[in-house]
């Protein structure tokens, strides 16, 4: 992504990102876009799926994304058993947002030196909805740890993940059996209609949305 920070991407499957504490000579993995002019101004769908296991110790800007601009749009999507270590601006999606963060979820240790970390955003200036975070975060000295910024709504872990299952925006986001429904995937079946009173003939069959 860092070759092309405003392009549109989906994740398409899980990845266990376990051979990132080998990379880059202790360095783990390199966050896309780490300064504001380089900013990652496109988007990322993850489509429900996981990344696992992911690895950075880095100065600063650390996180999936190191820096984002205020057309980027992160959704749907969970980094799981993660480690981060930093000075300051560590976030476990975004170090430093500007952008739309929604329906992301993150579990993990992350250490700074100095502190502006967060689980979901080390320093924030743009819309987060739905999101949470759950582990280890360590300022070891000071600042701010739980991310700093404005218009931050985070809401319950429970909300998310068992009323909400992911937001989507196109039926291809969905598993074969569900459709896109006000950005949400909505499973339909086949219900055959067995009431004679039915105004519909029986053998006939028609959808019905599964909550």
């Amino acid at each position: 992504m860092n070759r092309s920070v405003g392009a549109n991407y989906t994740l398409n499957n899980n990845i266990d990102c376990s051979a990132t504490i080998n990379w880059n000579s202790g360095q783990g993995f390199s966050p896309v876009a780490v300064t504001y002019n380089g900013r990652f101004t496109g988007s990322l769908k993850g489509k429900n799926y996981n990344i696992t296991n992911l690895y950075i110790n880095r100065a600063t800007y650390v996180g999936l994304f190191g820096y984002t601009g205020t057309s980027s749009n992160i959704t749907n999507f969970s980094i799981i058993n993660a480690n981060y270590n930093g000075t300051t601006y560590l976030g476990g999606i975004v170090a430093y947002n500007y952008g739309a963060v929604s329906y992301v979820y993150f579990k993990g240790n992350i250490t700074g030196t100095s502190g502006e970390l967060g689980g979901i955003v080390g320093v924030n200036d743009g819309p987060i909805s739905y999101c949470y975070s759950y582990g280890k975060f360590i300022a070891t000295t000071s600042g701010n740890v739980g991310g700093s910024g404005e218009a931050i709504a985070v809401f319950p872990f429970e909300e998310i993940f068992q009323k909400i299952r992911y937001e989507c925006s196109e039926n291809s986001e969905c598993n074969k059996d569900e459709s896109c429904v006000n950005n949400k995937c909505i499973k339909w079946f086949d219900m055959e209609i067995l009431d004679f009173d039915s105004p519909v003939k029986v053998g006939e069959f028609f959808n019905f949305t599964f909550f």
